[in-house]
């Protein structure tokens, strides 16, 4: 499989970590340069979903943050579920597809699968989830777009 990284993923990512209602946070970029990001957080609730989008039985949202930096802005769920990572993947990937999303599959940096997909209108989807040692299966889903400087 072919690696694959979003750049919008790794934006989200790099605000992993992050405490309180509001936190701006500087980090480095692709490039070498740096960027503020902030990163609101909010509750854990399934109605922040982007609209077509649900979480499958017996999965719960363990982080929201709402990031908003100088390249874009988006969205960082993160996810713990009883269900495995093929079943997780297939779930958004499906609902992904039927929100008008162009979907690929690679492999993240940690050697898991990792679905990728961008809209007509720009905006991306990214998804990974990977089993954890407690029998759970923790993913993250990123959804946003690129602003065009």
């Amino acid at each position: 499989m072919r690696q694959y990284v979003c750049p919008l993923l790794l934006g989200l990512l790099a605000a992993c970590g992050s405490s309180g209602e509001s936190d701006a946070q500087t980090v480095p970029g692709l490039s070498g340069d740096t960027s503020e990001i902030v990163v609101e957080n909010a509750a854990g609730d399934a109605e922040i979903l982007p609209e077509g989008f649900t979480v499958p039985a017996g999965t719960q949202i363990t982080s929201n943050q709402q990031v908003t930096a100088p390249g874009g802005e988006g969205r960082l769920i993160l996810l713990a579920s009883t269900a495995t990572a093929a079943e997780l993947e297939e779930h958004f990937r499906t609902q992904a597809e039927a929100a008008g999303f162009e979907m690929r599959v690679g492999t993240n940096e940690s050697g898991y699968r990792q679905l990728s997909g961008v809209r007509a209108d720009g905006m991306q989807f990214d998804f990974a989830a990977s089993p954890s040692g407690d029998g759970q299966t923790l993913a993250s889903l990123a959804i946003g777009r690129e602003r065009s400087n």
